[in-house]
């Protein structure tokens, strides 16, 4: 019999097929170190003012790490696939719970208002989708097919690659207790988590990033519109139900499309020939 060898789709330069645990702790040390890095001397090159020379300077820093982690998913042969036309329609609902972050009945109300001018709203988008940029090539783009990888032989795998990455996803928040108090922080790694979950499982129906980082943008533009560059209240009755009924009927949707997702690998293996 002719000797085998083996033929990688990509040159998987770290060898992170064949060691995927060691590949997402590179990653997730990566993208936090990235996210760590003050912002504000890069901002302050660009512009003084106090409210878009850390959001500039932020965004400009995760453009740079996510183009090294999206080096790294061509080096692992990890390409976009085009979703169907079918398969878009079942992650668009995943956009209700991020326009739903909105403060939409505060804003019409007048109990929030943007106060910031045009161009630093712009800068502030700006932000939100480098952000959603780097934090989905990380975790959905990178972690997911390596997670997927290190359980290849667990039962319900697709499920437990949701939960993993997802939990993971979430847990990074902590950083965010060395400038806030714990109560909000836990809260928000809670809602990551489901976060991560949309987006996981976005990821897996549709083999590509692009619904994910859609919805991640509009999510965090929505939600920190006010606190970033307006003021006013968030919050009152009638949000917090809705956003309640919403995450429910989210919850029991992702999970009914996750259920209907085929348990294909994201991450190119190994192939054998004679």
């Amino acid at each position: 019999m002719a000797e085998e060898k083996k033929i990688r789709i990509g040159r998987d330069s770290f060898r992170l097929v064949d060691a995927p645990i060691t590949g997402i702790a590179v990653v997730v040390l990566f993208t936090l170190g990235v996210i760590m890095l003050p912002p504000e001397w890069l901002g302050d090159l660009l512009t003084n003012d106090p409210t878009a020379s850390p959001l500039l300077g932020g965004a400009l820093l995760r453009l740079l790490g996510f183009g090294a982690l999206l080096w790294l998913r061509f080096d692992l042969g990890l390409t976009l696939q085009k979703p169907r036309f079918f398969e878009w329609l079942l992650v668009a609902p995943f956009l209700l719970i991020a326009v739903n972050n909105l403060p939409i009945l505060a804003l019409a109300q007048h109990n929030a208002a943007v106060t910031q001018p045009a161009w630093v709203v712009c800068v502030y988008a700006f932000w939100c989708l480098a952000v959603a940029l780097i934090e989905e090539t990380a975790f959905r783009g990178l972690v997911l097919p390596l997670t997927q990888r290190a359980l290849k032989n667990k039962k319900r795998r697709s499920l437990w690659t949701v939960l993993v990455s997802s939990a993971l996803f979430g847990l990074i928040h902590l950083v965010n207790l060395f400038s806030g108090a714990a109560l909000p922080v836990l809260a928000q790694v809670g809602y990551s988590f489901l976060i991560g979950c949309v987006c996981a499982v976005a990821t897996l129906r549709t083999r590509n990033l692009t619904p994910a980082v859609l919805f991640h943008a509009v999510y965090n533009f929505c939600g920190l519109l006010i606190p970033t560059v307006g003021e006013g209240a968030l919050w009152d009755l009638p949000t917090v139900v809705v956003t309640a009924v919403l995450a429910v009927a989210a919850a029991v949707y992702v999970l009914w499309v996750l259920l209907k997702t085929p348990d294909r690998d994201l991450l190119p293996v190994c192939q054998l020939e004679e």
